[in-house]
């Protein structure tokens, strides 16, 4: 919140906050709230208690990295290697991440831990 406190004093032109997590954005928003302000805040994890804040319009939106997607896939991976000596095709197996805004806000992987 602090952080996000001194940003803002030393840019009021500011359009919007992306944070590198949202236990950053979260503390952002009450920054934003205490000045007056009405700026989109964007986090970063999908953590339910971000997308709480989406749900509820406080947050524009939190950036979903599919963290059982990734368990999955790499477990996935290690077993086919293991058991038919199977290798990805790729060195580096990556999974796209995803914007969750109001608009898709079903699509997030953490939803059953919201709270209801």
């Amino acid at each position: 919140m602090t952080v996000t406190e001194n940003c803002l004093s030393a840019n009021p032109d500011a359009q919007a906050i992306v944070a590198a997590n949202d236990d950053m954005a979260l503390g952002a928003i009450e920054a934003v709230k205490a000045a007056g302000l009405n700026l989109p805040v964007i986090g970063f994890d999908a953590l339910p208690e971000a997308l709480l804040a989406v749900r509820d319009g406080a947050m524009y939106g939190t950036v979903e990295q599919f963290p059982g997607g990734q368990s999955r896939t790499a477990l996935q991976t290690i077993v086919n290697f293991i058991t038919s000596g199977a290798k990805p095709a790729s060195d580096v197996v990556l999974l796209s991440p995803k914007l969750i805004t109001k608009d898709n806000f079903e699509e997030a992987e953490r939803l059953s831990e919201i709270p209801e």
